[in-house]
């Protein structure tokens, strides 16, 4: 019994160990920095600036008397950025929602992958584009 478990653990494959720096949260957090030093200067800035990255990953299957027909695949992250300008006596938010409810259309798709470049890109365009119409609310 004793050489049996011996073998079974030693053939046991070694645990992969994860990156500590996801490169999704490193471009957010050094796009929301870079957006409070350089926003900080106009006229009516962002008292508020947050952001959210919703992943997904499902697969969708058909069958029919027991036999598989389709099978699709989806991955997608969402970037949704709510930005406040002003003072917070004034507040500039976005549209609430309720509970389960989707989002009301201000968020973008955001690229797929670990391209750090191309996501700190998306994501200071979409805090671009959402200061600018919160300014302009």
């Amino acid at each position: 019994m004793l050489p049996l478990l011996t073998a079974l653990v030693c053939a046991r494959e070694p645990v992969p160990v994860l990156d500590p720096v996801d490169p999704v949260l490193a471009a957010v957090v050094a796009e929301v920095e870079r957006a409070s030093t350089a926003l900080a200067g106009i006229e009516d800035p962002p008292y508020f600036l947050g952001v959210e990255v919703t992943e997904s990953e499902s697969v969708t299957m058909s069958a029919e008397d027991g036999a598989i027909y389709a099978v699709r695949p989806s991955h997608f992250r969402r970037l949704d950025v709510d930005a406040r300008v002003g003072t917070p006596a004034l507040d500039s938010s976005h549209a609430l929602r309720s509970a389960g409810e989707e989002a009301d259309g201000n968020g973008r798709s955001l690229v797929l992958g670990d391209d750090g470049d191309a996501l700190r890109r998306a994501v200071w365009r979409e805090i671009d584009v959402t200061v600018r119409a919160a300014r302009a609310r």
